[in-house]
């Protein structure tokens, strides 16, 4: 027989997750009303145009922890001033000591993950370079010539 506070767990988890299809499934409602709304829209000034020929693109969702720019400001401002090569983990503490964040109340897997996209976006850039990796931990540090 399960422990009841397992069970209980999982039941108060599958209401959350049940909830949350719930909220994502009216989204979806409005989201495609509003889509008819552009069709209707656009069928009013051209009618005979090709609904279909319309590209999807892609949204990205609003980052949490940071305003736009603010990720990559913040880092490159830590880089500059420790002046030394840092790690993933060195930058993520630094991160939540400067923007004040408290760890217990934040997602820290979800902040690293996103410094972790700004870390790739700049070394893709040419600004940061990888200079160690140590298992998942990688250390990475400031390209001088730039």
């Amino acid at each position: 027989m399960a422990e009841s506070h397992v069970m209980s767990a999982l039941v108060t988890k599958r209401g959350e997750l049940a909830g949350q299809i719930d909220y994502h499934q009216n989204q979806i409602k409005q989201i495609r009303a509003d889509m008819a709304s552009m069709d209707a829209a656009i069928k009013v000034f051209q009618p005979d145009y090709d609904l279909t020929k319309i590209k999807k693109r892609k949204t990205n969702g609003k980052n949490s922890f940071f305003e736009p720019r603010e990720g990559n400001t913040l880092l490159m401002d830590v880089f500059r001033e420790v002046a030394r090569p840092i790690s993933t983990g060195d930058l993520l503490d630094e991160v939540i000591s400067r923007k004040g964040f408290d760890r217990e109340a934040i997602d820290v897997k979800a902040l690293r993950a996103s410094l972790f996209v700004i870390l790739k976006r700049l070394q893709k850039s040419g600004v940061i370079e990888e200079v160690e990796r140590n298992g998942l931990e990688i250390v990475w540090q400031l390209i001088l010539n730039r």
